[in-house]
């Protein structure tokens, strides 16, 4: 087979019948083939499993703290923890439910925690806490007639 040398995404790649960007080839990898190689050091495979799931972390941490700040605070705590925590990962789960988890744990110590010192911070405006406008607007977008 003749190799080409294609130019994709400013990267040069060796290829056979056809190009691959490097961009495409690491989002065709699976949850389990990226955690593998996060846990090998990789971090170019975290990074896009952070890309992959923190928009629905975000929309699960707004909806249990009722605020941006928290809910940004929340998706980074929970990937930091996921991260640490990678060696604990079993490989028999899906890697968004492990993660969605830590997630809302971590939403939830944020929480208690602000019980404790009576912080009470109030939802965002016209929304609940638990469901917002944008939010309802995905889920409208997403969802199968």
């Amino acid at each position: 087979m003749r190799q080409h040398i294609k130019f994709t995404e400013n990267v040069f790649l060796l290829t056979g019948a056809r190009a691959y960007s490097l961009k495409n080839s690491w989002m065709d990898c699976n949850d389990l083939g990226l955690v593998a190689r996060a846990r090998t050091g990789d971090t170019d495979a975290f990074r896009v499993l952070v890309e992959r799931h923190s928009r629905a972390l975000f929309r699960l941490a707004f909806r249990m703290t009722g605020n941006q700040q928290d809910a940004e605070d929340v998706v980074q705590d929970s990937f930091l923890r996921a991260y640490k925590q990678l060696s604990r990962f079993d490989e028999r789960a899906s890697f968004g439910t492990w993660l969605y988890r830590i997630a809302v744990n971590c939403s939830l110590d944020l929480v208690r925690s602000r019980k404790r010192r009576n912080e009470h911070i109030a939802p965002a405006e016209g929304t609940t806490g638990i469901e917002t406008s944008q939010y309802r607007e995905e889920r409208k977008a997403t969802a199968t007639p």
